[in-house]
């Protein structure tokens, strides 16, 4: 391929990139990509804004894509945690340690009991 071609490439996928950085998976693809072309047009010989253009915009692209899978992690890793903290509050709370199974028995029970007090 030419190597304007390859620098066109480049720049289209660091566009791609910028643009869909919100999707990790698909921006830093396309980010490496984007590099990947870049390289092989500077290698190629083609010195132009449209290289460096895409150039930066895949780096640029691709950095933001991973801040935002970062953040996506921890953002669940803290929600995971934050569930699990607050099931196990309600465990210990449930009155006299019993599993909610045996409590919700022991209601029916007490139900059942007024029921017959009553007929």
């Amino acid at each position: 391929l030419p190597a304007k071609s390859l620098a066109k490439a480049s720049l289209v996928c660091g566009i791609v990139t910028v643009v869909f950085c919100w999707l990790p998976t698909l921006a830093i693809i396309t980010g490496v990509f984007g590099i990947v072309l870049a390289l092989l047009a500077a290698k190629a010989g083609f010195k132009g804004r449209i290289f460096v253009g895409g150039l930066t915009t895949s780096i640029l692209g691709f950095i933001i894509a991973e801040f935002f899978a970062i953040y996506a992690s921890i953002f669940v890793a803290t929600s995971i945690y934050e569930y699990e903290e607050e099931y196990e509050e309600e465990e210990e709370t449930s009155y006299s340690g019993k599993s909610r199974a045996l409590q919700e028995l022991e209601e029916i029970e007490k139900l059942d009991r007024l029921l017959r007090m009553y007929r």
